[in-house]
């Protein structure tokens, strides 16, 4: 229970078997040289894979769709009398760090949620609903692929509180 557990947050890390980014823009980067980090703000419209990600749905994120704000961390230091951080060079290098920090926020999170569903299948000695589990997470690929979901229908008012 725990292996699969395992599995399918590891699932949940690729884009398009466990979420759909279907828009992400940066509208604000604020460095701040005195304490080391810079504010990003980020418009952002996504949905994750309720099997993937139980906890977001249950918790009414399972779609967000709204500006979210972060602190990012530099890269790395300048060498020299002056030493000033480097971030990334533009916004598009720095959307795999809003996306991560989206897909990991909750993590521990969902994989007790994922532990708890696997130990309520060994209960009920029905491991053959782990294949339907394993169907589902791909079926959210296919659902992309298709057209069946669209950003229209992932857009929800909800917005998330970090």
């Amino acid at each position: 229970m725990i292996g699969i557990a395992l599995f399918f947050v590891f699932l949940g890390f690729f884009e398009g078997i466990g979420y759909h980014v279907y828009q992400i823009s940066e509208t604000s980067f604020v460095p701040d040289p005195r304490l080391g980090y810079a504010t990003a703000s980020f418009a952002v419209n996504m949905s994750f894979n309720p099997i993937t990600f139980p906890f977001y749905w249950i918790m009414g994120t399972g779609s967000i769709s709204g500006n979210i704000s972060m602190r990012v961390l530099p890269e790395s230091f300048e060498r020299g009398d002056f030493v000033a951080a480097k971030y990334g060079l533009s916004p598009a290098d720095r959307y795999g760090k809003y996306i991560s920090f989206l897909t990991s926020w909750g993590l521990l999170q969902n994989f007790l949620v994922l532990v708890l569903l696997g130990i309520i299948l060994d209960v009920l000695k029905s491991r053959v609903l782990y294949v339907s589990l394993l169907v589902g997470a791909f079926g959210f690929l296919a659902a992309d692929t298709t057209g069946i979901q669209t950003p229209q229908r992932a857009a929800t008012r909800t917005r998330l509180w970090i």
